[in-house]
This record gives C-alpha cells, sequence and structure tokens, in this order.
C-alpha cells in the first residue's frame, strides 16, 4: 500500500542506519506461480532471466509494455515446487491480470496469496545478528534476492534477503494466522519496531525508485536506473524486449530519475514542477523531510539537469542540487 512518507523520529531513523528496526510488510503482494511450466512462462513475461535460477535463489525484474515501458516491479523467489512474486499491493492485480491474458496452454497456476500470507521485514546493517537471536539461524551466506525455509519458535517461516530501503534486510514470509506470533518473536530479539513511514523516508533519502512513484507505465527501465539489476540482455524476448535493448544500443531516453538536496526552501510536494532557469525540467515523484531537517527529493528530469552537481529550483521556490543519477 502507497504510504506518505510522514513524521518519524530522529531515533527510529538511527536504530534502522545503526542496528535493525521491524516493520510489519503485509500490506505487500505475494503471487504464487506453480505449475510445470511456470519457469518457462515467468521467464517469457519478465525482464530478467529466471531460467538460471535455482530453487533457494532469485532475483529483481520488472514487466514492461509492448513498447517497454513499466507496467510493474517484483521480487521473483524460486522454491523447489514453485515460485514466489513479492511486489508492491497496488501492483499485485496488474501482474496476476497480465500473467492471466498470455497464458494459453502451459501448465502454470496463477494465484494470490497476500490475504494469507504475513510479512515481516528486518531492516538495518543489524538484521542478520537480530535473526540469529530470535532463533531462526544463520543467513548471512544467503545471496541477495535468495530465499531458505526455517523455522521460528516450531512455526515454518521463509526467509528471503533484498532491499526495500538501500539498506540491509531480510523478509520473513509465513501463514497468516501466525503473523502475530512470528512478529512478538521477532520483536523479542531486540529491533526498534516502526512503521511504514520510516521504510519510505528511508527509501527516498537513499535514492530507491518504487512502484506508482517513479516506476510506472511513463518510464522506461533506463530511465529509471533499473536496468543493471532488472534486465537481461541474453535471456531472448519477452514482452517489451525490443525497445528496451534498442534503448541499450543506441540511447534515446531523454529524462533520467535523480536523488536532489533541498539547499534551500521548504521540501517539495508531489508532482511540483522541477525547473532550470526558470525552464522546467522535470517533476517531484517523492519527497521527505527527515528528523534532521533536511528534505530528500526524487524526481525525472531532463537529461541535460541530471548531472550529479546541477543546481534546479522548484516551482515553489525552494532551491536545489542534484546529488546522484
Amino acid at each position: 500500500m502507497m504510504h506518505e512518507a510522514r513524521g518519524c523520529t530522529m531515533n527510529e531513523i538511527e536504530a534502522a542506519r545503526g542496528g535493525a528496526v521491524l516493520v510489519d510488510l503485509s500490506g505487500r503482494g505475494i503471487i504464487e506461480i506453480s505449475g510445470e511450466d511456470r519457469v518457462s512462462f515467468l521467464h517469457s513475461q519478465t525482464t530478467n532471466d529466471v531460467k538460471r535460477l535455482k530453487p533457494g535463489e532469485g532475483c529483481y525484474a520488472a514487466m514492461l509494455t509492448p513498447k517497454g515501458r513499466i507496467i510493474a516491479d517484483m521480487t521473483i523467489l524460486c522454491l523447489p515446487d514453485r515460485i514466489l512474486l513479492d511486489c508492491e499491493d497496488e501492483a499485485a492485480g496488474t501482474i496476476a491480470a497480465t500473467l492471466e491474458k498470455y497464458h494459453i496452454m502451459e501448465d502454470v497456476r496463477i494465484e494470490d496469496v497476500s490475504g494469507r500470507t504475513a510479512h515481516w521485514g528486518v531492516v538495518g546493517p543489524g538484521a542478520g545478528a537480530i535473526l540469529r537471536s530470535a532463533g531462526l539461524g544463520d543467513f548471512s551466506g544467503i545471496p541477495e534476492w535468495g530465499i531458505a525455509d526455517a523455522s521460528l519458535g516450531g512455526t515454518p517461516v521463509r526467509v528471503f534477503r533484498r532491499s526495500l530501503t538501500g539498506l540491509p534486510e531480510f523478509d520473513i514470509l509465513c501463514s497468516a494466522e501466525e503473523g502475530e506470533k512470528v512478529g512478538s518473536a521477532l520483536l523479542m530479539a531486540g529491533p526498534m519496531r516502526v512503521g511504514p513511514e520510516v521504510i519510505e523516508m528511508l527509501r527516498i533519502a537513499n535514492g530507491i525508485p518504487r512502484f506508482g512513484r517513479e516506476l510506472t507505465d511513463e518510464h522506461f527501465p533506463a530511465e529509471a536506473g533499473i536496468v543493471e539489476k532488472a534486465v537481461s540482455f541474453t535471456k531472448g524476448c519477452y514482452t517489451g524486449q525490443e525497445t528496451t535493448a534498442r534503448i541499450r544500443t543506441y540511447g534515446g531516453v531523454k529524462r533520467f530519475l535523480v536523488r536532489l538536496k533541498v539547499t534551500e526552501g521548504d521540501a517539495p510536494s508531489l508532482s511540483e514542477s522541477i525547473q532550470q532557469d526558470g525552464v522546467e525540467v522535470g517533476s517531484v515523484t517523492s519527497a521527505a523531510r527527515l528528523p534532521s531537517g533536511e528534505a530528500a527529493v526524487l524526481g525525472y528530469v531532463r537529461k541535460e539537469a541530471s548531472q550529479p552537481g546541477t543546481k534546479l529550483q522548484l516551482a515553489s521556490g525552494s532551491r536545489a542540487v542534484v546529488t546522484a543519477g
């Protein structure tokens, strides 16, 4: 679910950056894909190389329109008998409907299991220590996007590794019925429990794009800066592949997602115009006022205004500088 980056405390931010925090992510979508043809089918519908995944491995990927624009992003998690897709809840319906649309003769079953799944995130450099302290075991060897079965106090859980914020993160899945029990056990291991607004603030501050804000059907993966981790150029055909490959070869995108630091004035509002010397060059997609008082901003700007150090203005009069592209 979408959360505005409303206020949170410096203690919460420092706990995440220096230790670990616990957040309930059960509002996210979880789609389960089973059947003999699940791997080849999903491989043909997403941007990354699903066929190379072994059980216990995963990857980040997107689904595109035929013209190469983003309609959803997801974490793909490969299990011995099924594949799980973790996504924003707003993307779950689109993903399931798109897969059903292209599902013809394949032996594939697609099911949205979001409501039957509890989902906890342990975020921060101390996340691994929290899992060990809770009795889940040592997951330091699990690769990025990897997933493993485990047990917490006799409750079966699945642990996977990824990052929604740019900070280290382990996610724990279990049945909805066992969600509070698992959450309590994790909390007893010592992390500070925080709300989703903390995760939202951290991801904006660290420049992580999000579905519905930076990742929409108005944008190409190359504009959003997700090509390196989301796209395979050796896997063969998928919807939107031709445009994605052409952009890689010839370029052609005219705008890029950037991170801005507001140097003077208030944090901007969503969709506020970004200007350079009085000329509009882009717009704000996400903004947050950090407890330190600093404003963190993400937005798309024209290519010529996207270099770090470029000085820009907001329509409100605030001044900003590009800190990263």
